[in-house]
């Protein structure tokens, strides 16, 4: 500290001394800064700008379900049938390996290593497991709060060696014990959290809802949300459904920006450093190209970051290129705009002249709708944009057309908002196909999470999530609740009506469809197709065709379900990316998708293949209507049986331009 100087010294004197004292505090104060920065600071800031070059990559033929890095080097990751694979660097990158099988119930959602053998797995029944991989005994369960929890991401805090847990059903950030996982403090007001890290004295949260990257101070109970970094965007330092973060010192902290399908390195300050990665510019692509990367790791010993593409069950390695080299293109891309693809759910309209078709497209926050008639359907108009205003949307999340005659209306399920809205479509099927923005008009809206507190049966120990929505004929709506896993009803007017499910009976639907006076509905968790009537009652599908996994669950995952015309049930299957038709004895028939792994081309965008499908949807005249997400297209089987598609040019089968003579009848045994 200075001190003022003794009055009897000479001015000249007491000018060199100070200038003597500061310059000592200066030099002094500077070691002192390159000390702590070299200690908290694996990355210096002048090398941040230089991330991004692309070191390897690693790819399973069972899709991943979630990473974590290792005590001593390398990283784990768990393959959703609960194979654990811890991978450390011997002569290159990572290929030192050890397998193990862990004996957990459901599909695993996250993972943290707690001691050299012992592992932390959440599920998607909502447990947390503590595995030991060298034991055959069964895991120990830590104890969920009252009300449970949905773990879906886990962390350790590096300043006291507790557990951090992002709790999707309650948008909840956990502080846990590590011994036994007794809870220590919380924060809330989350709408979509995906991933939690800790970087100097506060924890960051990514959080899809709210396309931000959001501090959390200890003894506080709530996000500091009025300091969150980020926002809804395409240019740098704006986020599109964040999907990971990892710091990687007090200051720098790397984030998933999975719809921009990039890497972005913020720091604390809330200015964002550097960015890099390119969507895949050809289906499967990688040496750095990303395709909706999720989680990150960072490995000191390699100086690497792992990054986690779920949809492509892979992981890529990159690091820093030499200062004296040219930057890949990926690294020096900078996004302006938002492009989209379309989601995983869209509906068709059912009007005597069914014309429209709805997509949801959550990069953008909107619904875009398209006049069908054509080989290639045609854009006329979109509505959303994130938001909470009225025809706003954070995470649209499900749609599906009412039964109507006149102007065509369809409903949208707002997660992030946690409310339903009605739009109606002004457009005549006789009008000129052309855009015309404002045809498409909100009708009405309503706060789910409102109603529930006046519905005694609705009400549950969690906040309502709402997911994919039918509506029947009657106009009855049903729109799941994927945070109690069950059904709400409602009529045309958004007035509640009742609820099916709930009490175990559903663990994680994911689709539904009208069918006659009920609902068939999609449970990937327990891979099951049900259907369930108004009164209550529900049947199970036979499936039983399909072949079984050894645990005796089928192999394949539900992830789109309606009724054909004909009385056979249409689904599809996102773990090998299949389509089949299931009559009512059980007999089932594959329609698309590749039957051995012999038949999987390199790019998996065949004319008969399918790559992650989502929803589909059958239209009045029988044609088939799927929803390829993966390889962001649709997919239609006409009544006679052609095949075609529209959507993502580089992701369009060669067959488009030469088409062939063969079609599809029904499906092939």
């Amino acid at each position: 500290m200075l001190r003022r100087l003794p009055a009897k010294l000479l001015p000249e004197t007491g000018f060199l001394i100070l200038v003597f004292l500061i310059s000592g505090l200066v030099l002094s104060t500077g070691s002192s800064l390159a000390l702590v920065q070299k200690s908290t600071d694996p990355i210096p800031v002048e090398e941040l700008e230089r991330w991004g070059q692309f070191r390897g990559e690693q790819k399973w033929s069972i899709p991943p379900a979630a990473i974590c890095g290792l005590q001593n080097g390398g990283y784990a990751v768990i393959l959703i049938d609960g194979t654990l694979e811890l991978r450390r660097s011997g002569e290159s990158f990572f290929d030192s390996v050890q397998r193990f099988s862990l004996k957990i119930p459901g599909q695993p959602t996250c993972l943290l290593q707690l001691t050299e053998n012992r592992f932390l797995v959440g599920t998607d029944r909502g447990q947390l497991l503590s595995c030991d991989v060298n034991s055959e005994s069964s895991p120990m369960e830590w104890a969920p709060p009252s009300g449970g929890w949905k773990p879906v991401a886990l962390a350790h805090r590096s300043s006291n060696s507790q557990v951090l847990l992002v709790d999707q059903r309650h948008g909840q950030i956990w502080e846990l014990d590590s011994e036994k996982g007794n809870p220590l403090q919380s924060w809330t007001g989350f709408i979509d959290p995906t991933d939690v890290t800790e970087a100097g004295n506060s924890i960051y949260v990514t959080d899809r809802g709210w396309q931000r990257l959001i501090p959390c101070v200890d003894g506080e109970k709530s996000g500091r949300f009025e300091e969150a970094l980020g926002d809804h965007g395409a240019s740098p330092g704006l986020l599109a459904g964040p999907g990971g973060c990892a710091a990687i010192s007090g200051r720098w902290i790397f984030v998933s920006d999975t719809e921009n399908h990039r890497v972005q390195i913020f720091g604390t300050h809330g200015i964002a450093l550097h960015h890099w990665g390119l969507h895949a510019l050809l289906p499967r692509e990688s040496s750095g190209r990303l395709h909706y990367p999720t989680g990150l790791v960072y490995d000191a010993e390699s100086r690497v970051v792992i990054v986690l593409e779920v949809s492509e069950s892979r992981v890529q390695y990159f690091g820093a290129r030499d200062a004296e080299s040219r930057p890949d293109p990926a690294e020096l891309w900078a996004r302006v705009d938002l492009i989209s693809h379309y989601g995983k759910h869209w509906a068709l309209d059912r009007g005597p002249d069914g014309f429209l078709l709805a997509v949801l497209e959550p990069d953008s926050e909107r619904v875009v709708v398209l006049d069908r008639r054509s080989e290639t359907p045609v854009e006329i108009d979109d509505v959303g944009g994130h938001g909470s205003k009225a025809a706003l949307f954070r995470t649209p999340s499900g749609i599906d057309f009412l039964n109507r005659s006149g102007f065509q209306r369809f409903v949208v399920a707002d997660r992030g908002n946690r409310r339903l809205q009605m739009f109606e479509v002004r457009r005549r099927p006789e009008a000129r196909v052309i855009r015309e923005s404002w045809i498409t008009a909100l009708v009405r809206s309503v706060d789910l999470g409102d109603l529930a507190k006046t519905i005694p049966e609705w009400k549950s120990p969690a906040p309502l999530r709402p997911g994919a929505l039918a509506c029947l004929d009657s106009g009855t709506i049903g729109v799941i609740d994927e945070s109690s896993a069950r059904v709400l009803l409602l009529n045309d007017r958004f007035q509640p009506m009742g609820v099916l499910g709930g009490s175990g009976s559903l663990e994680r639907p994911v689709a539904i469809a009208a069918d006659g006076d009920g609902f068939l509905i999609a449970d990937a968790g327990t891979r099951q197709i049900l259907r369930w009537g108004l009164d209550g009652s529900s049947k199970q599908i036979d499936l039983s065709a399909v072949r079984q996994q050894p645990d005796g669950k089928m192999e394949a995952i539900p992830a789109g379900v309606a009724r054909h015309p004909d009385g056979t049930v249409i689904w599809t299957d996102a773990l090998k990316g299949r389509l089949f038709r299931t009559d009512s004895s059980g007999r089932t028939l594959q329609i698309l998708g590749s039957k051995s792994p012999e038949e999987v081309s390199g790019t998996r965008t065949g004319e008969r293949e399918l790559f992650n499908p989502g929803s589909l949807q059958i239209a009045g005249d029988g044609s088939m209507w799927v929803v390829d997400f993966g390889n962001h297209r649709g997919v239609v089987i006409e009544k006679n049986g052609k095949i075609r598609h529209f959507g993502s040019g580089s992701y369009l089968p060669a067959a488009q331009s030469e088409p062939k003579p063969e079609s599809v009848q029904g499906g092939e045994s």
